[in-house]
């Protein structure tokens, strides 16, 4: 921020929210390998 940029920590876009992005959304971060958030959207 002090450069007046705007970093942010998602690596992955899984696209919009259905059953199968969710669970994938939990599956990341359980796996123990994930880097940065995984985001969906279309709410």
């Amino acid at each position: 921020m002090d450069r007046g940029v705007l970093a942010t920590t998602a690596t992955t876009d899984l696209g919009t929210v259905n059953a199968v992005h969710l669970r994938e959304a939990h599956r990341i971060p359980e796996s123990g390998s994930a880097i940065g958030k995984a985001t969906l959207t279309g709410f």
